[in-house]
């Protein structure tokens, strides 16, 4: 059976991947994307020095439109740089969050509950997992646990796949990794059916050379 390599294994690989991403910031004299200083955090890397901070003041502005995913990404950003999204430029964006959830357990497209569908309604599977990933980064309890994760259990096709979009039955790799995050964050085990089959997905499309293909 393959075996996942020691951390210490892969050390050299993620802090080449880091100093790639911080000369890229250099280079291009601007932010890098809210991801890329996610996944700098998440690799150990100290943000003092970025851009991070410009990036979270752009990110502020674009709260306007009201769409979840923004709010949730500015959340993981603010605490990838040691920021308090509990009280950042005056709002809880944290509270924000936890107020977007329905009656149905899934947390909205939007952050006063609509949905981005042409008739208003519900649409991004996405904005739902990443709200849920949101809080558990921030260590707040997420209101209903139980139904947000039957609703996302409930997305789940056939095949054992996700898709970022409630309509699109379509199998996505990157769905599909972030829904299984998303379900390890509300609880559940990697024994059950919905994990193994999501998993059992992933090892089948996994290509030769090792990587995946997505998009």
């Amino acid at each position: 059976a393959a075996r996942a390599l020691p951390a210490a294994g892969i050390r050299p690989a993620m802090d080449r991947a880091a100093g790639y991403l911080l000369t890229q910031e250099k280079t291009q004299g601007r932010p890098l994307t809210a991801w890329s200083y996610v996944a700098l955090a998440g690799c150990g890397q100290d943000l003092a020095g970025t851009r991070v901070q410009e990036s979270s003041r752009q990110q502020f502005t674009d709260l306007h439109s009201g769409e979840l995913n923004n709010y949730s990404l500015l959340v993981l950003t603010l605490l990838a740089a040691g920021g308090n999204p509990y009280d950042y430029q005056g709002q809880n964006l944290v509270e924000k969050i936890r107020g977007a959830q329905l009656s149905s357990g899934k947390f909205a497209d939007n952050i006063d509950g609509g949905g981005l569908g042409d008739r208003g309604e519900q649409v991004l599977v996405n904005a739902h997992i990443w709200a849920v990933l949101a809080l558990h980064a921030a260590g707040a309890e997420i209101p209903d646990a139980q139904k947000a994760r039957q609703w996302l259990i409930d997305r789940q096709h056939d095949g054992g796949s996700f898709n970022w979009y409630m309509a699109e039955m379509k199998p996505d790799v990157d769905s599909t990794g972030m829904a299984l995050m998303a379900l390890g964050a509300l609880g559940e085990k990697k024994d059950s059916p919905v994990v193994q089959k999501a998993a059992a997905y992933l090892k089948g499309v996994q290509e030769a050379d090792g990587g995946f293909s997505s998009w």
